[in-house]
């Protein structure tokens, strides 16, 4: 239960964190919780067998870019977003985050990077 209530509080915290922005970072967004519910799931499976191993739920910053054109003008500017991330070690081997990243490029999605640990 303590790895759902990690979970619950992840999912909040990125939702009021988050600005409203729609367009491409909603759909990187959503992969990347479905990527995590996903991996979540099959590790918790895998822990509940083995009793060993490690999954750790934390948010990776997402950068894209926001355009604006109006008339003559165009400014570009970067903004910076946190999306879940997982690592399990059930499930990644021996490069950590590697089933959440290869979801994400399955989903063909942006995988933003993971912080070295």
């Amino acid at each position: 239960m303590k790895n759902a209530s990690a979970l619950a509080a992840l999912t909040i915290a990125a939702a009021f964190s988050t600005p409203a922005i729609s367009g491409p970072f909603d759909e990187v967004f959503a992969g990347a919780s479905a990527c995590m519910d996903s991996i979540n799931q099959q590790a918790l499976a895998a822990q509940a067998e083995s009793g060993e191993g490690e999954i750790n739920l934390f948010s990776v910053p997402y950068v894209h870019a926001k355009e604006e054109r109006t008339n003559t003008s165009y400014s570009q500017d970067a903004i910076t977003q946190y999306v879940p991330a997982i690592t399990a070690t059930y499930l990644d081997g021996n490069v950590p985050g590697a089933a959440w990243s290869e979801c994400m490029q399955a989903k063909g999605l942006p995988t933003p990077d993971l912080p070295l640990e």
